[in-house]
Formats: structure tokens, C-alpha cells, sequence
């Protein structure tokens, strides 16, 4: 069954309006036992899905104890992540998986899926009616 998405109104900027494709994503926090919704901006660009720092209290995950610190490149430059040593289960519409997920050093980035084990996982369109569709 597929799994439909709008895109997300992200505003005025000075060529038109700009919108983001967006996902609903349940994250599953083995310390408190239970779901935790979020929506992340689902980015081909990405090499890595991370989450923003306070989601590290959210999920009951220690940066030093359950990750590794590494680094990646982006648009922003170089910046510090924490890769979680475990794959996190979530879940996407009904179907539930394992990804790999990182924990920014910081809380100014917003949710983001990218393509290791996360959007490689799935047949995604992104189709010009603002819509993205997970193929599962």
C-alpha cells in the first residue's frame, strides 16, 4: 500500500513559493517504550537521516554512551554528528524497518531523512501535484 504525503509550505522566497516534501515518521524510543512522531523533510541530497539534538532526550539516547562521533559535509559545511551505534526502528505508514540515524550536534537543522538505509529502502516519487509517495 503506498504511503502519500503533501508537501510542506516553507514559505515566500524571492522566485515564488517554496514547499518541502515531508514524511510522518514514527521513531521508537527502546528506553521509554513508545512511539514518537515526527515529520522529516525527505532529502535525496542527504547521505545520512538526522534527527536534531533534543530528539537524544526524546528517545532516551546518550551521545556518548550509544553513539559514534563523526562528521559530515553539507551545504552548512562540516559538522559534527553522533551516529547511533544500533539501527532505530521506525516506522512509516504501516510498514516498520531498521535505519541507521544520526543525532546533530545541535537543534537549529530540521528532521531529516536521507538515503542511507532510510529512503534506499523504499521506491519514493516525488510527483509534481506536491505529493511524495512511498512505495511499500
Amino acid at each position: 500500500m503506498d504511503v502519500i504525503f503533501d508537501y510542506q509550505d516553507a514559505g515566500l522566497c524571492r522566485f515564488g513559493k517554496l514547499y518541502r516534501p515531508v514524511a510522518e515518521v514514527f521513531l521508537y524510543s527502546n528506553s521509554y517504550n513508545k512511539w514518537l512522531k515526527v515529520w522529516m523533510v525527505v532529502d535525496t541530497g542527504a547521505d545520512h537521516s538526522i534527527l536534531p539534538k533534543y530528539f537524544s532526550n526524546s528517545l532516551g539516547i546518550s551521545l556518548n554512551q550509544d553513539c559514534n562521533k563523526e562528521w559530515t559535509t553539507g551545504i552548512g559545511g562540516d559538522q559534527k554528528i553522533f551516529m547511533l551505534k544500533k539501527l532505530l526502528r521506525i516506522k512509516l505508514g504501516e510498514v516498520e524497518h531498521y535505519v541507521p540515524m544520526a543525532i546533530s550536534e545541535n537543534d537549529n537543522i530540521p528532521p531529516i531523512m536521507g538515503r542511507l538505509g532510510f529512503i534506499d529502502s523504499f521506491n519514493v516519487e516525488f510527483l509534481i501535484k506536491r505529493k511524495v509517495v512511498f512505495k511499500t
